[in-house]
C-alpha cells in the first residue's frame, strides 16, 4: 500500500489494528512533495516490514512502534533520516545519499558508504551494527568524513573503506570494532576510536596516518597486524583499567611509526599482556627490547613470537 500527503501536508500518521503475524511481510510506501515526518503505530508485527519513503523534502523524522526496514528506492532528496525517538529496531543502507542517519534504543543496523560528503551515523542504547562501505565502483578512500557513536550497548561496528576522517565512539558495552583486511585506507588522515568501558575487541588491519585508540575499564584486546605500522605516522593507544592484552603481528621495528606508543593503564590487581610476532624468518634482536621500553607501557607480561622458529615464545 501507499500514503501520500496531499499538498501543504508534512506529516503522515499511519495506525495499524490489525496484527500482521509471523512468517509474513508488508509494505508501505510513503511520499508528498512537503513530507518530513512519519509516524507508525500498532501491532504490525510482520516477519519483515518495508518502509519506502519514495518522496520527501531532504530531512524525516521516523517514529514507529514497531521493527522495520527503511529505504528510499525514487527518492534523491532525502538526506537525513531521525529516528532518535523510537525504541523499536531499524534497518537502513542509507548508501552515499544518507549523510545523517539517527536511531534510537532498539537494536539497529545501519549502513553507510565512505564519500565525498561529512556522514555521520547516530544509534542509541542498544547492540547495533554499523557498517561503513565503499562507495560503489570506487577504489580508493572517501574524501570526506565518517563519525560513528553507537551509544551504549554491544556493538558491532565494521569499517570496510577509509574516508579522509573516521571517528568512533561506542559507549559501556562489549563491543566489537574491526578495519578489515580488504579496506583501503591509504591517504586517510585521521582514524579515532573510543570505546569506552567493557570487555572490547578491537582489530585494526589498516590505519590512518594519524590512529589513536581508547578504551575504558574491563579487559580489552587490541589486535593490530603489520599494515598498520606501516601506514600509520602517528600511533597512539590507552587500554585504561582492566587486564588488557596487545597483539602485535609481523613487527619490523625498522618500519613502525615515526611516533607510537601504547599504554595497558594502571589499575591494582591487572595483568596486561603484549603478544608481538617477529615476522616469518625474523627474530627479535637487542635494539627491539629498547624501543619497546620507550613505547609500551604498563604492561606486566611480554611475549615474543619468533615465526621463523617454529613459532614458539622466547
Amino acid at each position: 500500500s501507499r500514503l501520500t500527503a496531499a499538498a501543504g501536508v508534512a506529516t503522515i500518521n499511519a495506525a495499524f489494528d490489525v496484527p500482521v503475524y509471523s512468517e509474513s511481510s508488508a509494505y508501505l510506501g510513503v511520499g508528498g512533495a512537503e513530507l518530513n515526518a512519519v509516524h507508525l503505530t500498532g501491532a504490525l508485527n510482520a516477519t519483515y516490514v518495508e518502509l519506502n519513503i519514495d518522496h520527501s523534502m531532504a530531512e524525516v523524522a521516523l517514529t514507529t512502534d514497531f521493527d522495520l526496514e527503511v529505504t528510499f528506492e525514487g527518492n534523491s532528496t532525502l538526506h537525513t533520516l531521525n529516528a532518535a525517538d523510537t525504541s523499536s529496531e531499524i534497518s537502513v543502507d542509507g548508501k552515499t545519499q544518507l549523510t545523517s542517519i539517527t536511531t534510537g534504543s532498539g537494536d539497529d543496523w545501519v549502513v553507510t558508504a565512505t564519500s565525498a560528503a561529512h556522514t555521520t551515523i547516530t544509534t542509541g542504547e542498544g547492540g547495533d551494527t554499523i557498517r561503513v562501505d565503499a562507495e560503489p565502483e570506487v577504489k580508493g578512500i572517501g574524501s570526506g568524513s565518517v563519525t560513528v557513536d553507537a551509544g551504549h550497548g554491544d556493538n558491532r561496528i565494521s569499517l570496510r573503506n577509509g574516508a579522509k576522517a573516521i571517528s568512533v565512539t561506542a559507549g559501556d558495552g562489549d563491543d566489537q570494532i574491526t578495519v578489515h583486511s580488504d579496506a583501503i585506507f591509504t591517504g586517510a588522515e585521521t582514524l579515532t576510536v573510543n570505546a569506552g568501558d567493557g570487555y572490547n575487541l578491537i582489530e585494526l588491519s589498516h590505519g590512518a596516518q594519524d590512529t589513536r585508540i581508547t578504551t575504558g575499564a574491563d579487559s580489552d584486546l587490541l589486535w593490530i597486524d603489520t599494515a598498520v605500522l606501516t601506514e600509520t605516522k602517528t600511533l597512539h593507544a590507552n587500554l585504561g583499567a582492566g587486564s588488557d592484552q596487545l597483539n602485535m603481528q609481523n613487527v619490523d621495528f625498522a618500519g613502525l611509526p615515526a611516533t607510537w606508543s601504547i599504554d595497558a593503564g594502571e589499575s591494582q590487581g591487572d595483568m596486561d599482556a603484549v603478544v608481538l610476532g617477529a615476522g616469518t624468518g625474523r627474530t627479535f634482536t637487542a635494539a627491539d627490547y629498547v624501543a619497546l621500553t620507550e613505547n609500551l607501557q604498563g604492561f606486566e607480561i611480554l611475549g615474543l613470537l619468533d615465526y621463523g622458529k617454529g613459532e614458539t615464545f622466547n
